[in-house]
């Protein structure tokens, strides 16, 4: 019960971009709409019609969306994250692992303002499929949509877990299973490419908490960071994870632009080594929560970086070789 597309953001849609859908692409899809704000309701299920969807729902609450569930099949559901009385977390928790639960396997999709990581894993972890951060355009919404109807996960049941399988990659780990651990696995990957990462990560958490604590030796350990950065990067193309590759390439490009290292530098690359571990902790190779937490990154690299950052992070590393923090 899977299938496609919308856009819509709390406050309004990102601008006038609406995409052009196939005639009939949804004609026979359900999809239920839950959100609490009366606007934002109203907008989404209009933005479901302009999609082309043959039966659009609505609820203001995770109650009323399980009523509605259990009165209707849907093939769908979008709902927002903040909600009361019950938030968009309970209610996925419910209609993944409630004993009353009319359709477990629902394809859900939910839409926050809330951009930190751990609420992003948190709605990961509780069942959903995909996660849009506010403002979503037309464009991204249907295709998160198109993504997850065309192209749905297996559902499991691990442990307390109920949802799509969080793995994206459905291809075994050729080495050791490390599923506590999780490593990303890919095409042409191997153990001992992946071990080496996996040290070079370590490597860089090390150097940084050692930068913290030795401000004189600060621009030293940046710079070693930088070219364990280019070595990640690297890495992360090696084995097809693009999520890697791209937290690596800003990892360097941020520290490559410093001239002086600060202590809140030190906290940006802090939250690279914590972002990669989490990446291979969950094996995470695309997909929102992926693509949100490269953004983020970006953001606080461009925010507090160098002035060469934005530079340095658009180029190739042809364009803009390592530098020796001696030569700066």
């Amino acid at each position: 019960m899977r299938s496609p597309p919308a856009a819509a953001e709390r406050g309004g849609v990102a601008g006038d971009d609406r995409v052009r859908v196939s005639e009939g692409a949804f004609a026979e899809r359900a999809v239920l709409v839950v959100e609490d704000n009366a606007f934002m309701l109203r907008l989404f299920a209009r933005l479901m019609r302009d999609l082309g969807f043959g039966s659009v729902l609505t609820a203001h609450d995770g109650l009323s969306a399980l009523a509605a569930m259990r009165t209707a099949s849907v093939d769908l559901v979008v709902c927002d994250y903040s909600m009361a009385p019950m938030d968009g977390l309970e209610f996925v928790r419910l209609v993944r692992r409630g004993s009353a639960s009319p359709n477990p396997d629902v394809p859900v999709i939910m839409v926050t303002a809330h951009a930190e990581l751990f609420r992003i894993q948190a709605a990961r972890d509780a069942g959903i499929d995909d996660v849009l951060v506010k403002p979503v355009s037309s464009e991204r919404l249907y295709g998160r949509i198109r993504a997850v109807l065309a192209n749905p996960r297996p559902f499991v049941k691990v442990g307390g877990y109920s949802g799509p399988d969080r793995r994206r990659r459905e291809r075994p780990y050729p080495g050791r299973e490390r599923r506590a651990e999780a490593v990303a696995a890919a095409p042409g990957s191997d153990d001992a490419v992946i071990e080496d990462l996996l040290h070079q990560i370590e490597q860089a958490a090390g150097i940084a908490a050692y930068a913290r604590s030795r401000p004189f030796k600060r621009a030293a350990q940046i710079g070693r960071i930088a070219t364990l950065g280019a070595a990640i990067r690297d890495k992360g193309a090696h084995i097809a994870n693009p999520v890697i590759e791209r937290i690596g390439h800003s990892l360097w490009a941020f520290c490559e632009s410093l001239d002086v290292p600060e202590p809140a530098h030190v906290e940006v690359v802090q939250s690279h080594v914590d972002a990669l571990k989490a990446v291979m902790r969950d094996s995470l190779d695309g997909g929102a929560t992926g693509e949100l937490l490269a953004e983020m990154l970006q953001r606080a690299a461009a925010k507090h970086g160098g002035r060469d950052y934005r530079r340095l992070d658009a180029a190739g590393d042809a364009e803009a070789p390592i530098r020796p923090f001696s030569a700066r």
